[in-house]
């Protein structure tokens, strides 16, 4: 585990321009990890109180764990993979769009602590996006 940490947070380095990217893609993966976790988890009470339904709640917590685990790889990597990078600064957007189209298309019913949860993780997925994508223009720029 420590040598994961020492790898998400080194400095970078003119062998490695990708470096940078390390830390969103850790910070996102683990943030991700935990929302997944949270949602598979506590699904049952969860959707009372945001008004999800439990056969969204479950399944959208476990393919966040696996997203997660996946971004937590393509950061820990020796070399970090600009292409998966460029994929999860997408899959990020598109987990915006999605939020807000649910607040706004209302396909559910929502409850007002609902519609501000999801509201504030698709800000927080747009921040991660918005850390990445300048982290990968640099790295493509030195590579």
């Amino acid at each position: 585990m420590s040598a994961t940490f020492d790898t998400l947070f080194a400095r970078p380095t003119p062998a490695d321009p990708t470096r940078p990217l390390r830390l969103p893609l850790g910070l996102d993966a683990l943030a991700t990890g935990a929302v997944g976790l949270l949602a598979l988890l506590g699904s049952p009470v969860l959707d009372r109180f945001l008004g999800t339904p439990a056969t969204l709640t479950a399944p959208v917590g476990l393919f966040l764990l696996g997203y997660g685990a996946v971004l937590g790889q393509v950061g820990t990597r020796e070399h970090v993979n600009r292409r998966a990078v460029a994929s999860a600064v997408a899959l990020n957007l598109a987990w915006v769009v999605a939020g807000v189209a649910i607040i706004v298309a209302g396909p559910f019913a929502l409850t007002a602590l609902g519609s501000a949860v999801i509201l504030a993780q698709a800000v927080a997925v747009a921040l991660f996006a918005e850390w990445q994508f300048p982290a990968l223009h640099r790295a493509r720029r030195v590579a």
